[in-house]
C-alpha cells in the first residue's frame, strides 16, 4: 500500500506533488537569507573552505543554510524529496509570455474552428509570467488556483493517435510560438565542458580529497616516495578520466 509523504494540510511553504504515483515528492520553498548568508561565508573563512567543499557534496545542506523557509509562490529555489528520502534542489524561474501572445492567442482560439489549427483544444495561458522549475527533465509550472506546482503535460494527452491524422492540421504561428516557449526546443542539448572544468570537477570528488589528505599524511612521517607515488597513480587517473569524459561528450554531442 502506497502511502502520502505528508498530510496536505501542512504548512503553506510545503506541499505534496505527483501525489498518489511512483514519483510523488515533498516540495518546500526556500528564499535568500541575509543572516544565513553571513553565517555561510563566516563558517568559509573560519573552515578554510572546507564547508563550501562539504556544501558541494550535498547542496540541501547548503540550501538550508543559507536560506530560510517561505511560501511555495516567493520559493526561489524548492527541495524535492521523494519517497526514498532523495533529496533534489531546483532552482525556481520565471517564464515571460509575451503580452501580444496571449491576445492573439485568445482570439485563434475563438476562431479555430474556422481555421482549423487547434483541434485538440491546446489550453493557452492567462497570464503573462509562468514560474516553474525543471527537475529530471519534466517541467513543472506554478498553479496559482491549487497553490501547487504541477507537471506540465503535452497538450495531446488524452487525444487518439487518429486524432492527428484526422482532425489535427496543425497550429497556427502564434501557438506554434506559445509552444516552443512553455516546452522548449524538441533537442537534447549536451554541453560540452572544458578540460579545466571537468578537471575541477573531478579533484573535489571525495576519494581525491581522502588521497590528497593521505598525501599530506605521508609526507609529515616522511614517507616521500610513496606520498610521490600517490600523487603519480592519482594524476594518472584524473587524466585518463577527464579524456574519456571528453571523448564521450563530444561524440554525443556530434550525432
Amino acid at each position: 500500500m502506497y502511502h502520502s509523504l505528508i498530510d496536505n494540510s501542512g504548512p503553506p511553504n510545503q506541499a505534496v506533488i505527483n501525489e498518489g504515483s511512483d514519483d510523488e515528492m515533498v516540495c518546500t520553498g526556500y528564499r535568500q537569507s541575509l543572516g544565513g548568508s553571513l553565517l555561510y561565508y563566516f563558517l568559509s573563512v573560519m573552515t578554510a573552505g572546507g564547508i563550501i567543499l562539504v556544501m558541494h557534496w550535498m547542496p540541501h545542506w547548503k540550501v538550508k543554510l543559507k536560506m530560510i523557509q517561505t511560501t511555495l509562490d516567493r520559493a526561489e529555489v524548492v527541495l524535492l524529496q521523494d519517497q526514498y528520502k532523495q533529496t533534489t534542489v531546483e532552482e525556481v524561474n520565471n517564464m515571460v509570455i509575451e503580452k501580444t501572445h496571449l491576445d492573439s492567442g485568445d482570439k485563434a482560439v475563438q476562431h479555430s474552428n474556422e481555421r482549423n489549427v487547434n483541434n485538440l483544444d491546446m489550453p493557452l495561458p492567462k497570464v503573462k509570467v509562468t514560474r516553474y522549475f525543471d527537475h529530471q527533465h519534466v517541467r513543472y509550472l506554478w498553479n496559482s488556483k491549487e497553490d501547487i506546482f504541477s507537471k506540465l503535460r503535452g497538450y495531446d494527452e488524452g487525444k487518439k493517435c487518429e486524432d492527428f491524422h484526422s482532425t489535427f492540421l496543425g497550429l497556427s504561428a502564434i501557438e506554434q510560438s506559445y509552444v516552443r516557449n512553455l516546452y522548449g526546443s524538441n533537442t537534447i542539448t549536451i554541453e560540452v565542458k572544458s578540460y579545466w572544468q571537468l578537471f575541477i570537477r573531478e579533484v573535489v570528488n571525495p576519494f581525491y580529497i581522502f588521497q590528497s589528505m593521505s598525501i599530506l599524511l605521508w609526507m609529515l612521517d616522511d614517507y616521500y616516495y610513496y606520498a610521490g607515488c600517490i600523487v603519480l597513480i592519482s594524476l594518472v587517473s584524473i587524466s585518463v578520466a577527464l579524456y574519456e569524459t571528453k571523448q564521450v561528450c563530444q561524440c554525443t554531442s556530434s550525432q
